[in-house]
């Protein structure tokens, strides 16, 4: 029954956007998964890279042209779009203010 209960609490477990890091050339964003550091979403001035696996149904990987994504905030996560078919690409929870931080440095860039 325990093992049970920590399964379902692990699949209904989603990761989220715990900070970020800016610098010169990049925002980094840390994604965790419960209290743990599992990913990250590094967004540079061309590209954005990200990576994580946060349990068993939770993971991803890829690199994105800047230009070719859209960033929204919606319902407390941070949306990935790609433009050219607005087909959603990433969406984890995120607060809002690190949200801006990203948004701010991407409108930078572009």
């Amino acid at each position: 029954m325990l093992l049970k209960l920590f399964i379902m609490i692990s699949i209904l477990s989603k990761p989220f956007i715990n900070s970020c890091e800016v610098n010169q050339d990049s925002c980094i964003l840390i994604v965790h998964f419960k209290s743990k550091k599992c990913g990250f979403i590094n967004i540079y001035r061309e590209q954005i890279i990200f990576q994580f696996s946060c349990g068993w149904n939770n993971i991803g990987k890829g690199a994105l042209n800047i230009g070719e994504v859209s960033f929204n905030y919606e319902n407390g996560q941070l949306l990935i779009y790609k433009i050219s078919n607005h087909k959603k690409i990433l969406a984890l929870k995120c607060d809002e203010n690190v949200y801006r931080i990203a948004f701010d440095f991407i409108s930078g860039t572009k």
